[in-house]
């Protein structure tokens, strides 16, 4: 194959080393084996030029019969692109013919590759060139390099990413050092300081400048030549002000890329005067954008095109970078991209206060939709885009309180449940700025700061926060908010371990939940209800709120409620070494945290049962581990057990202990070195590995503190197309069947009468609303649904007994009878779903979810 350049022979050789992008390249190659027009399109500085060039010097099958590279960078006109590939591939002196004529003559001749490098600034005349020479030439390929396409029929467009980054946090250096972008760094670093290597006391600021700098390649370029002046801490520290820092390069560089500066006026001075207005605009989003945002960011600019296309125009010119891969598209400008063009934006102050005030505004709207929804669901969707939203959400907020914008007020006091269910402890700095600004929002404020307060373990201040909210509730007769603020009354005293304290608060915030008319309101009231039941010892009575407390979680899609409420109930049967329940709940426990994303702290508390688990089954050192590993974790979210969490975690680290004997601190010293995921590979193979416990095993005992309560005697739970039937420590799984579905039905209300139909009933029809269940007796969770076939006979006697339950739940709560109430309740929403022809399953005390006896028990 023969190589040539319209400024010599050959190739210039390369002066530096070429790192990864091995996959870049593959694709590449089978793209130009398929297609006759490739263009390769990026950021300025992403290294599209290097990449083509390096595909060029690996050889083409493609191409045997030859390779031109024709560089445009110098050319200043569209007109000038046919003069320069002629005079590249040296077509013949023939006054008869023009430029490209005289070209396509020496290209049409064999399989031939024509790679035209920097076409951005010249697209109108290198696409007519294209189609003329492609058209003329029928074996011809040709390569661009572009930041944007050329438009030309036929095209294939690839996007180059930036270099492979390490995750954030990896301080490894193995693991750092086996990312292109940290390999070039240090390669780059060693032209400018030969002694410099990679170390364990540089990585992290290595890491952090290759992270801050997205990978792109020029940047880094840039960053490591400063190495023979100032140490990786230093290079990092400064890169706040990167683009300023970037301001070296070689002599022998063409002028548009001896700055990351100059990379990106040449593309700036493209774009349309709209098109810089909105590319300014767009640097208010440090977290990305979808098309809804940049749509409320535009809403103050003349625009002569829709928002979608006024950012597809910007993709296009490779300024904003699309992912498209999830179901809403999300847009973001890469970060020394996003500096230059905040710079635009501050050259006018006008425009600058407009965009932020506008991010700030769709911000606090956005975080007011999504407030219901996190509180009582469907949450999931809305947890998640927050997510998304919070570095956005950290930066409108700074600007916000600073400028005294009321919609910082709104904002932050619309978070108080997304703090929550996150463990984001800023959230209580939030709260304090929006009561130091005072307005209407204080009492929520006072309550997201003393609701988050008890979370980290700052009760005194939890407490008084949380009175003075009280205060505001009960002034401005906000029932709604009372109910949270008596409801986290009661868990700063359960926390505390004061009982009887906190059972009051809970069912006064029980009693005006059910006021109110909303039952999601009685969610976390019942929790709480059933947290004191449990610290009590009265099992029963705990696992009765709970199950009530996922009922209405489900009805609602409330996810994250809903597995606090399921891992309580996890909590009870491995409290009373119900091993048929535990242990499959355990199982499901860690997809289910995984699909939330929940906290190093849920995780580690998942994490800390399975390892009590472990020592009753007879694993004594395994489950120091684990627990040793759960402590770890929770030490770094700086999470305080509950107290009675904490009596019951020792009394299992004892025993262990004590059946280990001289290896349990090493067992210990193991567990806490590992990671979180590795703490979590292990407790997922130990509840994998382990077999379903046998008659003739032997658990340790609780010691005489421990629970006086008999321990759960059985359990009936539905596990996909199996069931699980354990009884006296033994469980066996049998398929799913009409007849188990009968027996299950039958268990749920033992003594009472079930008519024919509804047994016949029940196995017509798939599942189809999320939950009904009961179980009234230890151990036993079963699944429950009529179905839809139910006849007149049935149904007037479902509502005599709806009639009946009326009047029973009216004596139950005037004789203050919590828990007749409750089992009164489960059986009425039983009855209304069968009436509405729903079809329901669930498992029992256990397959899928779980947390256990720390964290989830807020």
């Amino acid at each position: 194959m023969t190589v040539r350049s319209g400024l010599d022979a050959g190739f210039r050789p390369s002066l530096s080393r070429f790192f990864g992008r091995e996959e870049e390249l593959s694709q590449l190659r089978s793209l130009l084996a398929s297609d006759r027009l490739v263009t390769v399109t990026g950021a300025g500085g992403v290294g599209k030029t290097r990449l083509a060039l390096e595909l060029v010097r690996g050889g083409l099958d493609t191409s045997p019969d030859g390779v031109w590279l024709v560089e445009l960078a110098l050319v200043e006109s569209p007109d000038l692109v046919g003069p320069a590939i002629a005079q590249t591939v040296g077509g013949l002196e023939d006054r008869d013919l023009d430029h490209l004529e005289r070209a396509a003559g020496v290209l049409s001749s064999g399989r031939q590759l024509l790679v035209l490098d920097n076409c951005e600034h010249l697209l109108e005349g290198v696409a007519a060139a294209a189609r003329r020479l492609l058209t003329q030439c029928p074996e011809l390929r040709l390569l661009a390099t572009s930041r944007e396409p050329l438009g030309v029929e036929g095209e294939q467009v690839w996007r180059t990413p930036p270099l492979d980054l390490p995750p954030a946090g990896a301080h490894e250096v193995a693991n750092a050092a086996a990312t292109s972008a940290v390999r070039l760094f240090c390669d780059r670093a060693r032209h400018a300081m030969p002694t410099f290597d990679l170390t364990a006391d540089n990585v992290g600021d290595v890491v952090t400048v290759c992270q801050d700098l997205d990978g792109l390649p020029l940047a880094l370029e840039l960053a490591a030549a400063w190495m023979a002046v100032l140490s990786p801490k230093q290079v990092s520290s400064r890169l706040a002000d990167s683009l300023a820092l970037l301001v070296r390069g070689g002599v022998d560089r063409l002028a548009r890329h001896r700055t990351m500066r100059a990379t990106l006026d040449w593309s700036h001075q493209l774009l349309t005067p709209v098109q810089r207005a909105a590319f300014a605009r767009l640097s208010v989003f440090v977290g990305g954008f979808t098309i809804e945002a940049a749509e409320a960011l535009f809403t103050g600019l003349a625009l002569d095109t829709t928002p979608l296309e006024l950012v597809a125009s910007l993709v296009a010119r490779s300024l904003v970078v699309a992912d498209v891969a999830h179901e809403e598209a999300r847009f973001r400008l890469l970060e020394p991209v996003r500096q230059y063009a905040a710079d635009k934006l501050r050259s006018e102050p006008a425009d600058e206060d407009d965009a932020r005030s506008r991010h700030l505004h769709f911000l606090a709207h956005l975080s007011e939709t999504a407030e219901p929804a996190i509180f009582g669901g469907p949450d999931l969707p809305w947890l998640h885009r927050i997510d998304e939203e919070l570095p956005n959400i950290r930066s409108a907020l700074s600007w916000g309180f600073g400028n005294g914008r009321d919609d910082a007020a709104r904002l932050a006091a619309s978070l108080v449940w997304y703090c929550y269910a996150r463990e984001l402890h800023e959230g209580i700095d939030w709260s304090l700025q929006v009561i130091r600004g005072g307005g209407e929002r204080q009492g929520r404020a006072y309550l997201m700061a003393g609701m988050l307060s008890m979370n980290h373990g700052d009760y005194d201040a939890a407490e008084a926060y949380l009175g003075e909210s009280r205060q505001f509730a009960t002034r401005d007769g906000k029932r709604r908010e009372l109910v949270h603020v008596l409801n986290y009354q009661a868990g700063v005293a359960v926390h505390r371990g004061d009982l009887e304290a906190a059972r009051p608060f809970a069912e006064e915030a029980l009693r005006l939940a059910r006021e109110e008319g909303d039952e999601r309101l009685q969610m976390r009231p019942l929790n709480r209800l059933g947290m004191v039941a449990f610290d009590e010892g009265n099992h029963a009575a705990a696992r009765d709120h709970f199950l009530h407390a996922l009922a209405i979680s489900e009805r609602h899609g409330a996810t994250w409620p809903g597995l606090v409420h399921r891992c309580n109930l996890a909590d009870v049967a491995v409290d009373m070494q119900d091993h048929g329940a535990a242990r499959p709940a355990l199982q499901g426990a860690f997809p289910i945290i995984a699909q939330i994303g929940a906290t190093p702290a849920v995780t580690a508390g998942a994490i800390h049962d399975t390892g009590i688990l472990a020592i009753q089954l007879g694993e004594p050192a395994r489950g120091l581990r684990l627990l040793a590993a759960a402590t770890a974790a929770m030490e770094r979210a700086h999470y305080r057990d509950i107290a009675g969490d904490a009596e019951r975690s020792q009394r299992w680290i004892r025993i262990a202990r004590e059946q280990v004997s001289d290896d349990a601190d090493a067992a210990w010293r193991e567990g806490m070195q590992l990671s979180l995921d590795q703490a979590v590979a292990e407790a997922q193979a130990f509840l994998s590995d382990t077999p379903e416990p046998g008659p003739e095993a032997s658990p340790p005992s609780v010691p005489a503190e421990g629970p006086t309560e008999p321990a759960l005697s059985g359990s009936f739970v539905r596990e996909g197309e199996f069931w699980s039937l354990g009884f006296a420590g033994r469980v066996v799984r049998l398929r799913d069947s009409k007849g188990l579905r009968d027996i299950a039905r039958l268990l749920a209300y033992p003594g009472r009468e079930v008519a024919a139909v509804e047994l016949a009933a029940n196995g017509q029809a798939e599942p189809r609303t999320p939950w009904q269940r009961t179980a009234t007796q230890p151990g036993f969770g079963v699944e429950a649904g009529a179905g839809p076939l139910l006849d007149l006979e049935a149904r007037q006697q479902y509502r005599q007994r709806l009639a009946d339950l009326d009047e029973e739940l009216a004596d139950a709560e005037a004789a203050n009878d919590p828990e007749r109430e409750t089992r009164g309740r489960r059986e009425r929403e039983f009855l209304l779903g069968e009436l509405s022809a729903a079809v329901v399953s669930a498992g029992g005390i256990g397959p899928a979810w779980i947390r256990p006896s720390g964290p989830a028990r807020r």
